[in-house]
Order: structure tokens, then sequence, then C-alpha cells
């Protein structure tokens, strides 16, 4: 008997997977297979590398007794899977653990979920902060999902409860009722399944929502303008909500599956892992997905800061600024999806900036077939 895929996972031009004992033994771990995605100079798919057993970032992903998972979610050079039964967030280039949970086994089903710096774990959304794993909100077993800080979750009466933790604010309302189902939030979007299966999505910015007749939607995913579910016998379907009047796509995958830029990776009728260019027009560009650095500046010290972005980007460049000046450029060097830079306090010519709060832009050029210039923005 054949193996079945477990878990499938696609980042930062990534593809990695776990095959499971379809008998679903007792605990067990299996090697993560990897492989890459070839792109050609323009951005396009053209292939994938050699299949890579024992990945060399995260050697073995567990499972506990019986389960089907899930167990591994990817964000650029961040992994985070069951091991030894607890969870591990694993990083390049350190190929180290250095963040574990000790929540127990979650149900089968709890989303397990990295997004940039933010894990989202055994109902828990903790963070890690150069080195320290801090846990930030306690969901229990309420559906949850999280974009960065951003956290969206439904809670027991049918309410559905928004928070960005990375301004400290409180819960904010964004249904008073009317969900039943699993929700998702993306840069753009966020979406729930109410209580006749249908997914209500919202755009942050406009105040009117779009309903998809999506017949008992179960898992459901928002990645840049594609919204992606399940259906009851798991087949996997998509929808471009960049555009007005477009209609769901059968993609005749089933899940476990995986939405990354422009490409979509599931398992096939016959139980094999396919990667394929979405049938849809997607135009994202790498986004910023979240950035943990001190509040201040401190002259004379160094300013240590991480950038998580949705997708590689080549020739990145940081400038600080104050008071509308570039005082600095940094060139950030190692994987340009987990950015990570050091700044001695000092400008250009050497000279100790003066304490306080400093403007930052991160600007780099898209790799995939969308291409551009990208440019996000901070303040620190």
């Amino acid at each position: 008997m054949r193996n079945l895929i477990a878990d499938v996972a696609l980042s930062g031009g990534r593809l990695a997977w776990t095959e499971r004992d379809a008998a679903l033994p007792p605990a067990y771990d299996v090697p993560l297979l990897s492989r890459t995605l070839i792109r050609a100079r323009d951005g396009r798919l053209t292939g994938l590398g050699a299949r890579n057993a024992g990945d060399v970032l995260v050697p073995v992903v567990m499972y506990p007794s019986r389960s089907r998972g899930p167990a591994l979610s990817l964000s650029g050079g961040r992994a985070l899977t069951r091991f030894t039964t607890r969870y591990v967030l694993w990083s390049e280039p350190d190929s180290l653990a250095y963040g574990t949970t000790s929540a127990g086994w979650p149900p089968d089903g709890l989303r397990v979920r990295q997004s940039g710096a933010w894990s989202l774990v055994g109902g828990r959304v903790q963070v890690t902060d150069l080195g320290m794993l801090d846990t930030r909100l306690d969901l229990g077993d309420q559906p949850a999902d999280l974009y960065g800080p951003r956290v969206i979750w439904r809670t027991p009466g049918g309410p559905v409860l928004y928070r960005n933790l990375a301004t400290g604010k409180g819960a904010r309302v964004l249904a008073g009722s009317g969900a039943a189902g699993p929700v998702a939030i993306g840069a753009h979007r966020y979406a729930w399944v109410d209580a006749d299966g249908r997914i209500v999505v919202h755009d942050w910015k406009r105040t009117t929502a779009r309903v998809v007749p999506a017949e008992a939607a179960r898992a459901i995913r928002l990645d840049g303008d594609v919204l992606s579910w399940t259906d009851r016998e798991n087949g996997v379907h998509t929808l471009d909500l960049g555009r007005s009047g477009s209609a769901p796509v059968a993609t005749g995958l089933v899940a476990p599956y995986q939405i990354d830029d422009d490409v979509l990776a599931g398992v096939t009728a016959s139980g094999e892992i396919e990667v394929r260019r979405l049938a849809l027009a997607v135009r994202a560009r790498p986004e910023l997905i979240s950035s943990l650095a001190p509040e201040r500046v401190t002259g004379g010290q160094r300013w240590r800061a991480q950038f998580d972005v949705t997708a590689p980007i080549g020739r990145p460049r940081l400038r600080i600024r104050r008071d509308g000046k570039v005082i600095r450029t940094l060139t950030p060097k190692g994987r340009h999806d987990l950015i990570r830079v050091t700044w001695d306090g000092r400008t250009g010519s050497g000279r100790t900036v003066r304490p306080g709060r400093y403007r930052w832009t991160l600007t780099g050029t898209g790799l995939t077939a969308v291409g551009g210039t990208v440019e996000m923005t901070g303040e620190r």
C-alpha cells in the first residue's frame, strides 16, 4: 500500500510535504520532503528541482497517534512543525530550533499556521522576536487564522472578531452573528463561512461584502487576490477576487494543498503531488507580512530588525530617514523573504544618530512573473 500525503506547504519558492502510512499508525515521525520551484528569468514557473529527503532546515516532522495532521506550515525562511510532542519553530540560516511550545497535541483539524514571525499553534498566537518566543493571545479551540500580527477568529455564538497584536489595541467585532465555520485573513481581505456553507468575503477598504455560494465550504484560505476552499470531498476550488464577476474554478486537486503567489500545489486523484500555475490572472507583488524591531533607536547602540515578506525580493535596500532625509542605506544579506538587518546607529558618514524614532523604507524587485518594484514603509 502506497503512502498518503499528510501535509503540503509552499512558500518562498520551496515546496515541502510529508507522507504517512495509509493505516494511520501510532505516533511516528517522517522526513520532510522538499523541492525547489524553478522559474525562468521572466519569473514564469518552468519546473521543479530534485527531490530532497530530509530537509536541511527541518529533519523530521512528528505526528501523534492516529493523527491526520496538520503538522507543518512554512513562511519564507521559517518552518513550524510538530516535533516530539511539542511544536518547534525552525529558521534559516541557523537550521536550529529556537522556540518551542509544550501545548501538547491539539485536536485534528485545528489550524497550524506560520505567517512571518507570527505563529498560530495549539490555539495560541505567538511571536518570535529575535530569538525569544512570546505568547500574545490564547484562543483555545476557536476557529482562527492570522496574517502576521493580524488575527481573526470566530467565537462560539457566531461573532467574528479581529485584533492587530502589533498595536496593543483590543478586539474589534467584524460580524456580530451568522458565522458558523472556518475563518481566513489576508493582506487585503477577511472571510468566514456562514451557517449555509457560503463564504462571506470583505475587503478592508470597502463596506460591501461578496458572498460566494461555495456549497458547504470547509477549510478556506486567502492568498493575495485568491480565495480558495475545500468541499465535502476535499476538492480544492479557487476564485479570483481581483476581478468582479469572476467564477469559481474547480482545480481537480484535493487537500492538503497550498497556494503561494501564482502557484498551486495539491494532491491528484491518484494520490501524487502536483504543482501548477494558477488558472487565474494573479497579479500579486511581494508584500510585508510583519516587521519586528526595537521601538526606538538609541544613539551608538546596534538596532536589529527583521522583516518577513510574502515572496523573495531582489536587490533589497533598507533606507533609514530622519525628518524626511535619508541618513543611512543598508543592504541586507541572505534570504530575501526573511530579511534581517543590523544597524550600528550611525549615519553613512559615521556620525552617531540622535536617540528617537526613525522612518524606514524597504525596497526591492519582485522575482516572480509579476515583477516590478516593491516598497514597504514603517516607523521606529
